[in-house]
């Protein structure tokens, strides 16, 4: 019992600290059975005795996995909950409109990295299937990392929240039909060919529960708490039932339920029913994997640090480059590639599973864990705003951009010109809208790609810095009849706020949800509109009655 509570004090210890820091925690969780390697041990000791006790018995499988048996249980329940939770925070729907830029860019990194992945094996002269694993351990990135930090930052329903949603979904995807195929490769095509098929099946019932049924199980059944958790087991077990049935990893199982529960506003409220044991499960999953790492032979130290410099050097720009040339900014497209640079719980999944099927080393293993630690561990730094614009300063590319779209032009100065500070997330949209009903507009953008979509669409701009003084005054700050920020992040708002100092126009301010809202309002002149609640329309109404009324008053 002694070990058993050193192991959940840890995971609480690893909560502590994430948030304390705002560090990513499945990191912490690795880090912290490394260090209760000992006591996790026991802890499977234990549970053989209490077994036994019970008139049960202990039979180890093989002499390669003697008393691993218990650990391996422990690891497959809460690998469930793990893989469930991957997938209940995707929907395929929060890609939006970016479904072809999460097609390119989750391809494209997928198989650049999986080469790479599978280069450094050959390096290190593995057999080409060990060289394989490797290669699809490292392709994807961590899902509950990245999402965990777009929530913190409100950046979920931004271009780069929904690329980087709809990138995470397609690469677990590609993971899982590796896993399948490798599995499967020994045992023949037909063998391959079954395990896609069961796949494909899973996948569709999935769809069909996520498009039909579950909203009206979830929302519309009023279903008491009590059962409504037993249903959304039910279909946990369900799922994984039908993999086992069809002889699939658990995994894909877990994920596909997950995905069942994925569409907004289910995976809401199932988020809230199971939050609590889905940690619990978690933090166990990763402190007993954590507890198989071990100290890999030296030789291999060179190789690790050759992944972690590809994950570092090659996938920001790789993302950057690949997004832009879809459209999305730079700035949304080099925090992209940012997030996802680093490998994911996937990568542990699949090291795991071909570890215990005898298919890796525990050595290789460990690389991959490490690789792994260090690169989830580097994400909340690297995804910084200092970071980000100073990436964005020294890119090639986007000075290429901003050179392409040149200065703009100042309107004028002219009664009426509604300035948009950015062009943000519909920016375009709602400037359009104005101009056609008759309304002079400027936008004020300084990232290039932006201010190309800007000239290509015939929509007036002003390159510049949306929230310094002196760029809004060159646009006519002092004859506008409104300001309109594009931006949700509020530390933007409250510059843009600053930089207009004593000017006191109607400005239209877009929040992430009511509270910051309400710390907006102690402003008569500013109007705080909650994204989630207002459409353009709405947005086109209150331009009537306020943006209006001042420039008939003259304020």
């Amino acid at each position: 019992m002694i070990g058993l509570a050193l192991i959940l004090f840890a995971a609480a210890m690893a909560v502590t600290v994430s948030k304390a820091l705002r560090f990513p925690l499945i990191p912490l969780y690795l880090l912290a059975g490394m260090l209760l390697q000992p006591v996790v041990g026991g802890v499977v000791e234990w549970l053989e005795t209490i077994v036994v006790l019970a008139g049960g018995s202990y039979t180890a499988p093989g002499e390669e996995m003697a008393g691993f048996d218990y650990q391996t249980a422990i690891l497959e329940l809460g690998l469930a909950f793990v893989v469930f939770a991957v997938g209940l925070e995707l929907s395929p729907r929060r890609a939006g409109n970016r479904k072809k830029a999460v097609l390119w860019v989750g391809l494209v990194q997928f198989a650049v990295l999986a080469a790479a992945g599978f280069a450094v094996g050959i390096y290190w002269r593995e057999t080409v299937p060990v060289a394989i694993f490797l290669g699809l351990a490292v392709a994807a990135s961590s899902t509950l990392v990245v999402i965990r930090h777009l929530k913190m930052n409100q950046k979920m329903f931004t271009s780069g929240g929904r690329l980087v949603t709809g990138v995470l979904v397609l690469q677990d995807l590609l993971v899982i039909i590796g896993l399948v195929v490798l599995m499967r490769v020994e045992s023949g095509v037909a063998e391959v060919l079954a395990g896609l098929v069961g796949v494909f099946a899973v996948g569709l019932l999935s769809w069909f529960l996520a498009r039909y049924v579950m909203p009206i199980v979830v929302l519309r059944g009023k279903l008491g708490e009590e059962l409504l958790l037993l249903t959304v087991l039910t279909v946990l077990s369900v799922f994984m039932a039908a993999a086992f049935w069809l002889g699939l990893p658990l995994v894909v199982g877990a994920f596909m339920a997950g995905l069942s529960l994925s569409s907004f506003p289910v995976n809401g409220v199932v988020r809230g029913l199971i939050n609590s044991m889905n940690d619990f499960f978690v933090a166990l999953f990763f402190l007993v994997l954590g507890s198989l790492i071990v100290v890999p032979p030296v030789e291999m130290w060179g190789g690790g640090v050759v992944l972690l410099v590809l994950l570092l050097v090659v996938t920001p720009p790789l993302v950057k480059v690949v997004a832009e040339l879809k459209g999305l900014s730079s700035r949304a497209s080099l925090e992209s590639g940012l997030l996802l640079a680093q490998t994911s719980e996937f990568s542990l999944i699949v090291a795991l599973y071909a570890m215990l099927h005898g298919k890796i080393e525990a050595e290789l293993f460990s690389l991959i864990a490490l690789v792994t630690i260090i690169s989830m561990s580097w994400t909340p730094f690297l995804a910084r705003e200092g970071v980000v614009r100073t990436l964005i300063h020294l890119s090639p590319l986007s000075r290429w951009w901003a050179r392409r779209a040149g200065e703009g032009r100042l309107h004028e100065e002219a009664d009426g010109v509604v300035l948009f500070a950015g062009m943000g997330e519909a920016g375009d949209r709602l400037a359009r809208t104005l101009m056609k009903k008759g309304r002079e507009v400027l936008v004020i953008e300084e990232d290039g790609v932006l201010l190309h979509q800007l000239k290509s669409q015939g929509i007036p701009f002003l390159r510049g810095d949306p929230n310094n003084s002196n760029t809004l005054c060159r646009g006519g700050l002092t004859k506008a009849v409104a300001v309109v920020s594009t931006s949700v992040r509020e530390e933007e708002n409250r510059a843009l706020l600053l930089a207009m100092g004593k000017e006191r126009k109607p400005l239209l301010v877009p929040v992430f949800d009511r509270e910051a809202g309400q710390r907006f309002e102690v402003y008569r002149h500013i109007h705080p509109v909650v994204i989630t609640d207002r459409t353009t329309e709405l947005f086109l109404q209150w331009f009537d009655d306020v943006a209006s009324e001042s420039l008939v008053e003259g304020k």
